[in-house]
């Protein structure tokens, strides 16, 4: 990592977001969900469904380049500074739906997917960023991931559904 990246983690992981992750059952009208709400509204949200992601962001600016992009990196640190795994999404590997101030990212490959949820269980931070470049949008603490995901992935492998509560 270059000079300008750590400092870029180092400056960002005073503003990163603070919150635990949580897991919503099924609802009416939603499927199962882990997800973490930052308390920097700017940060942004992170969701998990049983078949893709959603980034959600409170800043006007991120959400028109993600909308021109369609695309999204999403780094994972063991200790705040060290990048131990990454996955980029695009529409080469994933649909990628904009509305709403949010990025919907649905894997091509559920492999995909599972090393996500994997990676946020075993490290300390995520980073959401430009992909390609390290421009971080949102920077988000993984307590209590672990512990969200393994219901999130147990609640998908019973009754499989996507966000909004349809059969997968």
């Amino acid at each position: 990592m270059g000079f300008f990246s750590a400092f870029l983690v180092v400056v960002a992981a005073s503003s990163m977001a603070q919150a635990s992750w949580q897991y919503s059952a099924p609802q009416t009208g939603l499927g199962p969900a882990a997800s973490v709400a930052s308390s920097n509204q700017s940060m942004g949200n992170i969701e998990l469904n049983c078949n893709m992601i959603r980034y959600q962001t409170g800043a006007q600016d991120v959400y028109d380049e993600l909308r021109a992009k369609r695309a999204v990196r999403i780094d994972f640190m063991e200790n705040g500074s060290t990048v131990v795994g990454s996955m980029d999404f695009g529409e080469v590997n994933a649909t990628i739906e904009v509305a709403e101030g949010y990025i919907a990212i649905i894997p091509n490959d559920m492999a995909d997917l599972d090393f996500v949820f994997d990676q946020l269980r075993r490290n300390r931070v995520a980073v959401v960023s430009r992909s390609g470049e390290e421009l971080a949008y949102g920077i988000f603490g993984l307590e209590g991931s672990s512990k969200a995901i393994d219901a999130l992935q147990k609640s998908c492998r019973q009754n499989p559904q996507d966000a909004f509560g349809r059969p997968l």
